[in-house]
């Protein structure tokens, strides 16, 4: 396994000396120095070597910089260089990871969940997408509350990926399933080939496939026959539906539940494969919450019978009896008979 993964779970911020990178990546230290980029920085401490929990305190003057154990009171010259802090190159590395695995890359921070960054998007079928998100620590406690924290972002499917495979209760592996996430560690998903670049590992592509299949079956935009699972005796005031993005939702009803894209609801034109102008109008409902008056940004009268063509599309998926729209109280609007909600 490269050095490069432990690197990254033990490297606070991923920013650190160029000492304690060296120590840490060891032999391949010239193979990652692509992705380590200098700073202004200059390093309060370096690691001793051949011991990891132990570090000089760095002295600086006059541009000459001193390590000393303050246990020992020995101390040693150091280089600028060993002492100048490198950050990682983030987004360098995930634009390499992402030419290996089909997500379209685009680090950045979040700001309401500091301890994870979003490395993309995985492109799993047309019109359907899930987040990759990326956690450097290893504890099971935490790994459960961030990725809770994450849900609150995206509700729909996510990839999360630690830099090491760490110990998870069955409990919280079991929590994961249900929530529609797939952990993964880059040490397991990536490999490094013989011309030093990534690729994926069979078990990874197997992981990733399976998890593709569950939200994001093949369809055939032509033939929009699939229909929802839904369970025996379930209403429509059972059902809630969220969309993801602008071509995906989130189902629940009941205790079944999936992720779908508009052409496996029947809502997608066979002359061009985009969504219609019914799915357009789901989207308004969702967006005033269930209820769309003359008030609503997407009122037009048009939208009479696209409500009908909606309803009927709704109940052909659901195979649920009644009306999925109705009049509201005072006969201006309509509300859903389920419960709706736009993306976040």
């Amino acid at each position: 396994m490269s050095r490069l993964w432990p690197a990254l779970r033990s490297v606070n911020g991923f920013t650190t000396s160029y000492a304690e990178w060296k120590q840490r990546l060891g032999d391949e230290l010239a193979l990652w120095n692509r992705y380590l980029l200098p700073t202004n920085q200059i390093a309060g401490g370096v690691p001793i070597p051949d011991n990891a929990f132990t570090f000089y305190r760095v002295v600086a003057c006059d541009e000459t910089y001193t390590g000393v154990d303050d246990v020992t009171d020995e101390f040693v010259n150091l280089s600028r260089q060993d002492v100048l802090c490198y950050r990682l190159d983030s987004k360098r590395l995930v634009r390499d990871l992402g030419s290996a695995l089909p997500f379209v890359p685009c680090v950045e921070t979040i700001a309401r969940v500091p301890q994870a960054l979003r490395f993309g998007t995985y492109e799993a079928e047309r019109g359907c997408t899930f987040p990759v998100y990326f956690l450097p620590d290893q504890s099971d406690r935490l790994l459960r509350q961030v990725v809770a924290m994450l849900k609150l972002e995206s509700a729909g499917p996510m990839i999360v990926m630690q830099p090491e495979r760490c110990q998870v209760l069955q409990s919280t592996s079991e929590w994961m399933s249900g929530n529609d996430v797939l952990l993964l560690s880059l040490a397991e998903t990536f490999s490094i080939t013989p011309r030093k670049s990534f690729a994926v590992t069979v078990s990874a592509v197997a992981k990733i496939d399976a998890f593709r299949q569950r939200y994001a079956p093949n369809i055939d935009a032509t033939r929009p026959d699939i229909c929802f699972p839904t369970p025996t005796g379930a209403g429509w005031a059972d059902l809630r539906i969220k969309f993801v993005d602008g071509e995906t939702v989130s189902i629940h009803l009941g205790e079944t539940k999936g992720v779908y894209i508009y052409a496996q609801l029947g809502l997608v034109d066979a002359r061009n494969g985009r969504p219609t102008k019914q799915w357009e109008l789901l989207k308004s409902f969702a967006d005033g919450r269930g209820l769309l008056t003359w008030k609503s940004a997407d009122a037009c009268r048009r939208n009479k019978k696209r409500k009908e063509y909606l309803s009927a599309n709704l109940r052909d998926f659901f195979r649920i009896p009644g009306d999925p729209i109705v009049l509201t109280d005072d006969k201006k609007g309509w509300r859903t008979a389920f419960a709706t909600e736009p993306e976040r």
